[in-house]
């Protein structure tokens, strides 16, 4: 009897040893990004661990999902998309503003880009681009207004070049008398 005893015992804890076992191999590759592997079906009271890591499976699903969608849509230039928070908890919850950010700062940003060569191409140089701007962003408004005000000069400078002789010996007294006083 005690060996039966024993042996019952024994199989009793290498089956819950292996459970054991078979949610940290489960949890690793989570841990990794892969999501393909499911939890294994636990009968009876064991059925909470299953239910445990199907929950885990599908939070780290969602906030993939949204981190794809999201990513997608900025690929394909839409930056007004945005993540929805409420979906979430904890941790999860607080990646989800800074996506939203990022997402709003580019579009905001690359909005006003896209406004200033519209008004350029329009022939509008009085437009500029303003406001606080980091990093890139920063590079992108100082070069546009860059380009904005060598247009400027250069426009200014044709418009001289073309003026009629007369007036441009005209122009040039005017600058000396100018000048003189």
């Amino acid at each position: 009897q005690f060996r039966t005893m024993a042996e019952v015992v024994n199989a009793c804890v290498a089956q819950h040893i292996g459970v054991k076992m078979r949610v940290v191999e489960v949890m690793r590759r989570y841990a990794v990004g892969d999501l393909s592997v499911d939890m294994d079906r636990l009968p009876g009271e064991k059925a909470v661990i299953t239910q445990a890591m199907d929950a885990t499976k599908a939070s780290l699903s969602a906030i993939n999902q949204e981190i794809k969608r999201l990513a997608t849509a900025a690929a394909a230039g839409d930056f007004s998309q945005r993540g929805q928070e409420e979906r979430f908890e904890h941790d999860f919850r607080q990646m989800v503003p800074g996506l939203n950010q990022l997402m709003s700062t580019t579009e905001s940003n690359l909005g006003q880009l896209s406004s200033l060569l519209r008004a350029i191409a329009a022939g509008d140089l009085t437009q500029t681009m303003d406001g606080q701007c980091h990093g890139v962003f920063a590079t992108m408004r100082d070069d546009a207004n860059t380009t904005v005000a060598n247009l400027t000069a250069i426009v200014a400078r044709i418009q001289q070049a073309s003026r009629p002789a007369g007036q441009q010996q005209h122009h040039l007294c005017r600058q000396r008398d100018c000048q003189r006083q």
